[in-house]
């Protein structure tokens, strides 16, 4: 009896710790995108802040990214327990490179593409950081397919040039490719998910990573022959995803 009231005290203490992640990274995302929507609706505060404060913001970015990958290594080679860590090395290190990721996408395009480039990082490190290896990885494929069907899709990419053809086709199957073959080489083993329980790779949702991987294939070919259509596969790509973030969340918990 007094066992099993550990184990519930436990996992409680554990969802509560998986519920403050969810809670700092949510809270982060809100307010770097209320920023830079604020930001692409004043021109002239956006320029000022490209012209003065851009180079001193993407210094301290990148500083901070550096710090982050430090001390995950540090964490690593010390064998650090971070089970019940609300901000952990991993959380950290996301967090960081989620920034430093968006300021290099500002420095060169608009803010709206800022916000696609913010919130595509965090996803895959939020992601990363609490759920299943699985899922991660069908969150990995479906923004390479995302990503490579809004390329396609855009009216600059130049359906023309057999070179970009050929790069973009070959850097999306290079992706799926060592992706699946990491999920397989990871087959037979245990891994260490977040909340701290050890789950046994084979019992893992191997299916996600192929369906991911599909759908991805499947997104890329649709933009490609027809174009016009890309506003819908990303529709219907984030749907599913949607779908699959709620069938891992349940699973999670």
């Amino acid at each position: 009896m007094e066992n099993r009231k550990e184990k519930v005290k436990s996992k409680e203490e554990r969802a509560n710790v998986v519920f403050s992640k969810m809670t700092v990274v949510f809270i982060a995302l809100v307010v770097l995108t209320v920023f830079l929507i604020r930001m692409g609706n004043n021109g002239r505060f956006a320029l000022a802040f490209r012209t003065g404060a851009m180079p001193w913001v993407m210094g301290a970015g990148a500083l901070l990214f550096v710090g982050a990958l430090c001390y995950k290594i540090f964490c690593l080679r010390t064998g650090a327990d971070e089970t019940m860590r609300v901000f952990s090395s991993s959380l950290i290190l996301g967090v960081a490179a989620s920034f430093a990721a968006t300021l290099l996408v500002l420095a060169k395009f608009d803010e709206m593409h800022a916000v696609i480039a913010l919130f595509a990082a965090a996803l895959l490190f939020f992601v990363y950081e609490i759920y299943l290896p699985d899922f991660f990885y069908f969150t990995l494929e479906t923004v390479i397919g995302a990503i490579a069907a809004a390329m396609v899709g855009s009216t600059a990419f130049g359906k023309g040039a057999l070179w970009n053809l050929l790069l973009i086709v070959g850097t999306v199957l290079a992706a799926l490719f060592s992706v699946t073959m990491i999920r397989r080489a990871a087959a037979r083993t245990h891994v260490q998910i977040a909340d701290g329980r050890t789950v046994a790779a084979d019992k893992l949702n191997t299916a996600a990573v192929y369906i991911g991987a599909v759908l991805a294939l499947c997104a890329l070919a649709v933009s490609l022959f027809f174009g016009g259509l890309v506003t819908y596969v990303l529709v219907f790509l984030c749907g599913i995803y949607l779908l699959a973030a709620i069938y891992f969340t349940v699973k999670l918990i």
